[in-house]
């Protein structure tokens, strides 16, 4: 593989999958540009992701100057923005996941760039399937993908789409529900949940690092240009489920108080199971991860 081909870049690596991404693309010996917004911080390791090429950029003017400078061939799309949908984020939702894609992609082609990784939610969807998305943040993912598959594929580049399920695993601060049940068992603290009849779909980071280099393979073995879309889910089970394992694979009693917070807004209580990404297995099981975490860290008794 010549240099070029080993020149890529990143979105999204303030935030905790595209510091992953980042931090193995560049240990595995990938010249790793990270593409960031000018307001962003590192917070996932500072030490590994500090040391790479850094482009501050808003515009497609200066995400083009970044792309050629770098010759990337490869661009893994991971930025996002979730905030609520009130008049004060809304600007942020618009530009966090709609425009500034927008603009990536409108340097993309400019740049000559191949191959494009975008990352969705399964938010976007219905338990049927259907595109149906429920939140301002879900429908601009939506919106974000469409452009994808007519104007990106038009101008030459393959596009692949990874929709990302219930994303747990180590160092993760984002407050994930997995993270939340370890803390109030770490501080003997009991935990507010809803009813807990809600299905998830876990997956470890471990599994979603996978998934994007399997991707990249993927469309760099595909000569045509055109436009896909898979899911990385793993396991399914309910919340009550999740409590369960916790304790079968810690010995930690979580005291949960179900019913204590209603379910969401437009939640979706049994997530569409759709095609996973063609050659990407999940190895991580969650109670193989949790005894390992346990091995490793310990656990607190109360």
């Amino acid at each position: 593989m010549d240099v070029e081909n080993r020149s890529v870049t990143i979105t999204g690596a303030s935030g905790y999958i595209g510091a992953f991404v980042a931090k193995t693309l560049s240990e595995a010996g990938f010249d790793v540009n990270l593409l960031l917004r000018p307001s962003s911080k590192l917070k996932y390791f500072v030490e590994t992701l500090g040391v790479l090429k850094r482009w501050d950029c808003l515009n497609s003017d200066e995400m083009l100057l970044s792309l050629n400078a770098s010759r990337s061939n490869v661009i893994f799309h991971l930025a996002a923005s979730v905030e609520n949908d009130n008049n004060e984020s809304i600007e942020r939702l618009i530009e966090g996941n709609f425009a500034f894609g927008v603009h990536l992609l409108n340097a993309a082609i400019k740049s000559g760039c191949k191959y494009f990784i975008n990352t969705g939610s399964y938010w976007q969807f219905d338990s049927a399937g259907h595109v149906k998305p429920i939140s301002l943040y879900a429908d601009l993912k939506q919106a974000f993908q469409s452009v994808l598959a007519t104007y990106g594929c038009r101008h030459g580049l393959s596009i692949m789409t990874l929709i990302l399920y219930d994303v747990y695993g180590e160092y993760d601060l984002r407050g994930k529900i997995v993270d939340r049940i370890a803390k109030a068992a770490e501080k003997c603290e009991s935990i507010e949940l809803t009813q807990g009849y809600q299905i998830l779909d876990l997956v470890n980071i471990e599994d979603v690092i996978n998934s994007y280099l399997v991707a990249m393979d993927l469309l760099r073995k595909n000569t045509k240009n055109e436009y896909s879309c898979y899911f990385i889910r793993n396991e399914r089970m309910t919340l009550r489920e999740l409590i369960d394992k916790y304790y079968h694979a810690t010995g930690k009693v979580i005291n949960c108080k179900w019913g204590a917070k209603p379910y969401p807004e437009n939640i979706i209580m049994d997530p569409f199971q759709g095609p996973i990404l063609p050659g990407w297995v999940p190895k991580v099981k969650l109670e193989d991860w949790l005894i390992r975490v346990r091995n490793k860290d310990g656990f607190k008794k109360c």
